[in-house]
Parts: structure tokens; C-alpha cells; sequence
């Protein structure tokens, strides 16, 4: 340590030996190493400017190279700070008695400590070495006008530091309040901690808590266990318990329900008696009222949601205009965008599933449609490809079917198909699902409208069926005015099936015909080949006479 400048005269000198952490960083305290020259403890900090030059051997030896001289601005200054209103034979006080607010003090006496009492009773002492000792049997710390007021002491380990901070408290044990009015109705409260103007204000026997934040759990009157940290979080809890709020206005509402957890500005900040539900982003489940068991990851997420349960969104906007549904998993951003009051929907992938409000539904992979309940859709107009190793399984089990009929037509239907070849308008998709260019994939557009397709034409499978008196489950008809056509091209197996055993039934009458005629000609053909050796032998018989 150099007095006056970086060159000047020095008035300390130390050495530390220390091993760096995992970072390559190391801890000093100064004035705690080997000294070598000088006394840290008679630096006269009052008086002079002073410079901090440091040297380092990275090899442990004696070499050191220079890092670099500062000027000691502020800290060390404490160590004459603790003096700065002392006279040089203790503390400096006008007259032998005075106030504190409530707190009477005596002037200096023993070695010019400056001793404080309450009712005659010595409470603290601030000695002249700069220390302060707190002599009460409770162990408590009350720091500002009317803190702790009404303490009578018996509590321990509580700290009240600010303007009425625990003023109420009688019973209560280990909390601190540090703040203007910081759980200031507490009474038999204890384990609570509250930081920031009015926070904690109304506790009075809950435990637990932790508020930190102006108002933070400011209502809170008997709810315990709850974590508020940021302004006005939890703010008007009352009774509820094991809440987490962490940001400003996050489950401010909140008065009896609990298991919360909001992370994020004004995540679940309307949520009164909803339990259970765990909001992470801005406004995420901000509209919440009593939905239970909802999850909510995201800016804006289930964020009108007021009184649906059971949903998981996780996405920027994610069930975004939700209010009553329950039971939905929206999971990218903005699925599940548009519904409202649906339910037992699925949605996973950006923009999936973003319009209607169906039940039931479920649609994967980027900005999946579905355009009526009880759908799965997987992928959007652009995909190519849809595979597995082995096909589609559907259910088909004797024990879960009745009424069960051999009507379906064959060669009726399927003669009066028309197969055909066709190119996709992705054009006309786009306007019909109502999918912006913003929003659309128009590389892969470009391949698929190219791709020569081939198929039935739905409206023509639907007439013929009609004609034939079929209700082919083949077809999926539209639902509204906003689903479209489409077909199960697997279920055409089955009329094709019946035609095929109509064409085999018609195979083996015509084969039955076959053989008979086959067995009438080998007949004829038995009968001619008599007739020829009887007209031999007359033949022969008449030319021997």
C-alpha cells in the first residue's frame, strides 16, 4: 500500500500464497497476509490518499511481475467511517440523555461506549473499537423508528430493520423484516422473512414465507410456506400455502389457492383459488381465476385461460385465446392458438393446430390444420411422405362389434369408379385453410404441385356410393363449412374384397358350365370315335362279300 500516489512512500507490505478455482480466480482479503513490512491497523485512512499496487508470481517464487496500481477509493474507508462521529475520547453526544423515537439512551459512560436502553434496561452497546453488541436476552435486531415496537424481547432471533418493520410482533421467532412496515401485523408468526416496503405487511401467523419485493405478500394474513419474490407478488395472498410468485405482479390475486408456481411478469395474476397450476413467462396463465393443474411455459401462454383445468401449453402463445378448455397439451408456438372453450385436444409443433375450436382433436408437425372434432392430422399440405416400418393397425376385434351384416356391394360399386390423375392447386389449399404466405412453405409447395397424383375424386366416390345405396365409410365428409373432403383409400380393400368374390363366384359358375360342356364334348368325342370303328368294321364286313 503507497501513501499519496502510485510511487509513493510504502506504508504496508504482504504476502498471499493461494490456488486459483476451477474459474482461475482467487479471494484476498487485504490485511490478512504475511506482512513484511508496515501495520495495516495504524494506516491513517482519515488523512491521505492511498494506492493498492499488486505483484504476482504465477510460479509460487520470488519473481514477481507487476499487475497494476489503483487508488483505494471507498472501502478500507470504513475502518474510519466507524469513527467519523466520535470525538477522540469516545462517542460524540450532545448532552448525557436523549431519544431515539421510543428507544431512551444514555450518554457515554465505561471506556466511552455509548450504551442503549430501553426502559432503563440496556439493550444494545456501540462500543468505541466500531462494533455493535446487542445485549437483550432475545437476541433480536430492531433498527428504525417504532421497529419491533411492541417486542417485549422474550422472541428470539428476529430482525427488524426500517420504519414500523415488525411493529406488531409479540410471540413470534426468526423472522426479519427489513423495510418500511415490513410484516408489520405480524404477532406469532415465525420463520418469515420479509424484504421491501410493505412486504409481509398483513402476516399474522403465517410461517415460513419469504417476500421479497415492495407489497410482496402484502395481504398475506395466515398462509405459510409461500416464496414471493419481485413488487406486489402474491400480493393479495391470504391464505393460501406452498405458492411460488417469483417477478413483479406475479400471482397477485392469489387469496386462497395454492401449489403455484409463477415465474414471469404477471404470470397467473388474476388466479384466486386455482391450485396447482405452474406459469413460467410473461402473462402466462395471467387470466387465470380457478383453473387447477394447468402448465403454462411461455410469453403470453393459456394466457386468457380463466376457469380451464388439466392443460399443459408450452410456446410463445401457446392456447393463447383458451378461456374454459380443459384437458388440451398445445406444445410450439402458437398451438392450440385459437381454441377457446375445446377439449382433450393435442397440438405439438409451431402453429400447429392454431385455428378452430374442436374437441378432441390432435394435429403434429408444423402448422398442422384441423378443420372439425375428433381428427388427427399429421403434417401440413407440404409433406411428401408419411412412413413406418410396418402398416396401420385398426382396430378390429369380434368382441367390440354388433349388428353386423355381409351388405357391402362389389362389383356395382367399384365398376362405376372413375380412377384418375390429378395435380394438387396448393393455391386453392392455402386459401381454403386460410394459411398466410407468411406461413407457408412454398419450395416444397413447388414439388408437390408437380407431383402427378392418382386417385379417386371424393364427390364422385360420395355419388356413386349414394347410387349403389352404400354408406361407405371410405369417405370423410366434410363436418363444416370449414373441413374439407377426404378419403380412407384402405377401406376401398373391402368392396374390392366383395367384388373380387362376386368376380370368383361368377369364375366358378362359369368353370362348373366349362366342365359340364367339357364333359359333354369328351362324351361326343367318346361316341364319334364308336361310331368311326362301327362304320369301319361295316366297311370292311361289306367289302369282304
Amino acid at each position: 500500500i503507497l501513501k499519496n500516489n502510485t510511487s509513493g512512500t510504502l506504508v504496508y507490505e504482504e504476502i498471499h500464497t493461494v490456488t486459483t478455482n476451477s474459474f482461475g480466480l482467487v479471494n484476498l482479503n487485504i490485511g490478512e497476509g504475511s506482512v513484511v513490512s508496515g501495520s495495516f491497523s495504524t494506516i491513517n485512512w482519515a488523512n491521505d490518499k492511498y494506492f493498492l499496487d499488486v505483484k504476482l508470481d504465477p510460479t509460487g517464487g520470488t519473481t514477481y511481475l507487476p499487475m497494476g496500481t489503483s487508488q483505494l477509493l471507498s472501502v478500507p474507508y470504513a475502518l474510519y467511517a466507524k469513527l467519523a462521529n466520535t470525538s477522540s475520547d469516545g462517542w460524540k453526544i450532545t448532552g448525557n440523555t436523549g431519544t431515539i423515537p421510543w428507544v431512551n439512551f444514555i450518554g457515554t459512560i465505561d471506556n466511552n461506549d455509548f450504551d442503549v436502553r430501553t426502559n432503563n434496561t440496556l439493550k444494545w452497546r456501540f462500543t468505541t473499537n466500531g462494533t455493535l453488541e446487542f445485549l437483550n436476552t432475545g437476541n433480536s435486531v430492531f433498527i428504525g423508528e417504532s421497529a419491533g415496537k411492541n417486542d417485549d424481547f422474550s422472541d428470539n432471533n428476529n430482525v427488524f430493520i426500517g420504519y414500523t418493520a415488525g411493529f406488531s410482533n409479540t410471540n413470534g421467532n426468526y423472522n426479519i423484516a427489513i423495510g418500511s412496515t415490513a410484516l408489520f401485523a405480524n404477532t406469532t408468526g415465525y420463520g418469515n422473512i420479509g424484504i421491501g416496503g410493505d412486504a409481509l405487511r398483513s402476516n399474522i401467523a403465517g410461517y415460513g414465507n419469504i417476500g421479497i419485493g415492495s407489497e410482496a405478500l402484502r395481504i398475506n394474513i395466515e398462509g405459510s410456506e409461500n416464496t414471493a419474490i419481485g413488487t406486489a407478488a402474491l400480493h393479495n395472498n391470504y391464505s393460501g400455502n406452498y405458492n411460488i410468485a417469483i417477478s413483479n405482479w406475479s400471482l397477485y390475486s392469489n387469496t386462497e389457492g395454492y401449489g403455484n408456481v409463477a415465474i414471469g411478469y404477471k404470470s397467473l395474476n388474476y388466479n384466486t383459488t386455482g391450485n396447482l397450476n405452474v406459469a413460467i413467462g410473461a402473462y402466462a396463465l395471467m387470466s387465470n381465476i380457478n383453473g387447477c393443474n394447468n402448465i403454462a411455459g411461455g410469453f403470453q401462454s393459456l394466457v386468457l385461460n380463466k376457469y380451464g383445468s388439466n392443460n399443459t401449453a408450452y410456446g410463445y402463445y401457446s392456447l393463447y385465446n383458451d378461456s374454459t378448455g380443459s384437458n388440451n397439451t398445445a406444445i410450439g408456438c402458437q398451438a392450440l392458438f385459437s381454441n377457446k372453450t375445446g377439449i382433450n385436444n393435442t397440438a405439438l409443433g409451431c402453429n400447429a393446430f392454431s385455428s378452430g375450436n374442436y374437441n378432441n382433436s390432435t394435429a403434429i408437425g408444423y402448422n398442422t390444420n384441423i378443420t372439425a372434432s375428433n381428427q388427427i392430422r399429421i403434417g401440413n399440405n407440404s409433406i411428401t411422405s408419411i412412413g413406418g416400418q410396418v402398416g396401420w393397425t385398426t382396430l378390429s376385434d369380434l368382441r367390440f362389434k354388433k349388428d353386423v351384416k355381409e351388405n357391402v356391394p362389389g362389383l356395382n360399386f367399384i365398376m362405376k369408379l372413375k380412377p384418375v390423375t390429378y395435380y394438387f392447386d396448393m393455391d386453392a389449399i392455402a386459401k381454403f385453410t386460410n394459411t398466410p404466405d407468411s406461413m407457408r412453405l412454398k419450395d416444397a409447395e413447388e414439388i408437390i404441385s408437380k407431383m402427378l397424383q392418382t386417385g379417386f375424386l371424393a364427390q364422385d366416390v360420395e355419388k356413386v356410393a349414394r347410387e349403389c345405396g352404400f354408406d361407405f365409410s371410405g369417405i370423410d365428409a366434410p363436418k363444416n363449412e370449414n373441413d374439407y373432403y377426404g378419403l380412407r383409400y384402405a377401406v376401398f380393400v373391402v368392396p374390392i374384397v366383395k367384388a373380387i368374390q362376386e368376380q370368383q363366384g361368377m369364375i366358378t359358375e362359369q368353370q362348373k358350365i366349362i366342365n359340364t360342356q367339357q364333359e359333354e364334348i369328351d362324351q361326343l368325342k367318346s361316341d364319334i370315335q364308336q361310331l368311326k370303328q362301327l362304320m369301319l368294321k361295316y366297311s370292311e364286313q361289306s367289302t369282304n362279300k
